[in-house]
């Protein structure tokens, strides 16, 4: 029996993967957002508006987040997805973690003699991995409906503290840690909201609300407002408003399919 030359070879093996890369092609654009559930990898752009609760409520205001994450939604329409979000806000609530060295008016004495600049506010960051499904049952279309998720991850905040000209010694370098009360640990979500996919991946968002429960320490190995380490557990609660921008990495169903 007279076998392939190694050339005939190349192109017969060229011909086959041709041949299975026009099918996936051509399956790919017989899809369609309106009519088909479709396994769709998208990329979100998220913001938030969080409501501190439990220990969170005692040291921090009403705070922001940001952020972004990759999700896979499947043909079943179950979520698979990674979110990395930063959270920020201004003030804080109870007692002034700079009271001890504050002056009497309420300022820090920078290293020249004068009042220095600086800014207080809250920053921290949450990182989740989630799973969830969609229920598509009354929404325009099999790919979009209403959503729940849940997750599990890592939470972290703490006491921001910005110098401004970096030239106030008390709070220079590694001394800045005695005041920012860091604390974090491992943390719980719970997500239900609304996915949109358009019929034509024009712009496509989810909105909704995510409750989370942070249960931390303080993770520095001292405390200057307590003297002493901080060993207290916390049990940093929040709600958030959410929303965001979803970009699917799928090709966009044509207006019209014409067939000569």
């Amino acid at each position: 029996m007279s076998t392939l030359s190694p050339v005939s070879k190349n192109i017969f093996s060229s011909l086959v993967t041709l041949f299975l890369v026009s099918n996936i092609v051509l399956n790919l654009q017989a899809q369609s957002f309106r009519k088909d559930k479709l396994t769709v990898p998208t990329l979100t752009a998220n913001v938030g508006f969080c409501y501190p609760m439990g220990d969170l409520k005692e040291r921090y205001h009403i705070f922001g987040q940001a952020g972004s994450s990759f999700m896979m939604k499947f043909k079943s329409n179950i979520l698979l997805a990674a979110e990395g979000m930063i959270l920020f806000g201004e003030g804080y609530k109870g007692e002034d973690p700079l009271r001890l060295i504050l002056n009497s008016n309420g300022t820090l004495t920078n290293q020249f003699g004068k009042p220095a600049e600086f800014a207080r506010g809250m920053r921290g960051m949450q990182l989740t991995a989630k799973a969830g499904y969609i229920f598509s049952k009354f929404a325009h279309n099999p790919n979009s409906g209403i959503t729940f998720t849940a997750g599990a991850g890592f939470f972290q905040s703490k006491y921001w503290i910005d110098q401004r000209g970096n030239n106030i010694p008390q709070i220079m370098g590694d001394y800045v840690k005695g005041y920012d009360k860091m604390s974090n640990g491992f943390a719980l979500t719970q997500f239900v909201g609304y996915t949109y996919f358009h019929n034509k991946n024009f712009w496509n968002a989810f909105i909704g609300v995510e409750f989370t429960e942070a249960w931390t320490q303080n993770r520095r190995d001292w405390d200057f407002t307590l003297m002493r380490k901080d060993n207290q557990s916390y049990n940093e609660f929040m709600m958030t408003l959410k929303a965001g921008w979803i970009i699917s990495f799928i090709r966009r169903e044509a207006e019209e399919i014409y067939y000569y």
